[in-house]
């Protein structure tokens, strides 16, 4: 969004809301996300819609990886960035895809193994 639009990106902690959650004290998550976020996200509206810095929370981090571009060749696909790649990769069809492609490079693929069974 800040890329695109100039919009400066805030990140806010809702651990102790999920945590509340988690244990089921209903009271204690909804006030952690009023204090965590609510009043912050509306402290933030309220700035942007004037005009003004909000200058609360985090930025989005400087240390972004550029968006690269990646082709798999085995299965046809354009992947867009590091996660993206990784994700797919360690995927079961790309998994099977490359193991398809050595079994024919090596001469057996679509051949059916004889199994003798004895008794």
């Amino acid at each position: 969004l800040e890329r695109a639009f100039g919009w400066r990106v805030i990140y806010l902690d809702s651990t102790a809301t999920h945590a509340g959650l988690r244990v089921g004290d209903d009271a204690a998550a909804r006030s952690a996300w009023a204090k965590d976020v609510r009043e912050p996200a509306l402290a933030a509206t309220v700035s942007f819609l004037a005009g003004e810095d909000p200058g609360i929370g985090a930025a989005a981090p400087s240390e972004e990886e550029p968006w690269t571009e990646r082709r798999c060749e085995a299965c046809d696909k354009t992947l867009r960035g590091e996660t993206e790649w990784r994700s797919h990769v360690e995927g079961k069809r790309h998994r099977n895809r490359i193991a398809a492609l050595r079994r024919k490079r090596e001469g057996k693929h679509g051949i059916r193994q004889q199994v003798s069974v004895e008794s």
